[in-house]
């Protein structure tokens, strides 16, 4: 892919910027390797069996599993569409930063030379600004939606607890 890129994209890109995407997407490939293999196929197995508890203990259990796991399922997916700009915009603003940072370490010596160190400063405080906005409102949503599926988990338990109280009453 690298070899394919025309000269122009070597000037408008920062080394750092290529280099942090590179990494970024070797990580990625093994992470989403290893959440599908172990958390998906997991989560899938105990819920079949949730869901088969529940029917043994009353087949209306099931039923609000089953309704509760639908929703709880489509709410996430729609914010997950947020989340997933959200955190291109992170990276985007990292990988920023680190082409900054490589490329300063690279212009050194011209620094040193046309002593523009306060304007490579500037530059990269502008950056980590950016990089830092991007977090925390990527923080911001992420804590959102976990509070929120919370609430989710926590009704659902409490409408089972009371339908159970309820039955043996």
């Amino acid at each position: 892919y690298m070899c394919k890129q025309p000269h122009q994209y070597f000037q408008n890109n920062f080394s750092g910027n290529i280099t942090s995407n590179i990494n970024i997407l070797a990580g990625n490939i093994e992470k989403a390797c290893y959440e599908i293999s172990m958390h998906t196929i997991r989560g899938i197995i105990v819920w079949l069996g949730a869901m088969l508890a529940m029917y043994i203990v009353n087949p209306f259990f099931s039923v609000i599993l089953l309704v509760w796991a639908v929703a709880f399922c489509l709410i996430s997916l729609s914010f997950s569409k947020k989340i997933m700009r959200l955190s291109d915009k992170h990276a985007e603003s990292e990988a920023q930063v680190f082409g900054v940072i490589g490329d300063a370490i690279a212009n050194s010596q011209s620094m040193r030379v046309f002593t523009n160190a306060n304007y490579e400063r500037s530059y990269l405080a502008t950056s980590l600004c950016d990089l830092k906005t991007c977090f925390k409102n990527k923080m911001r949503f992420e804590l959102v939606l976990d509070v929120l599926q919370g609430i989710s988990v926590t009704c659902l338990l409490t409408s089972m607890l009371y339908l159970l109280v309820r039955l043996r009453a």
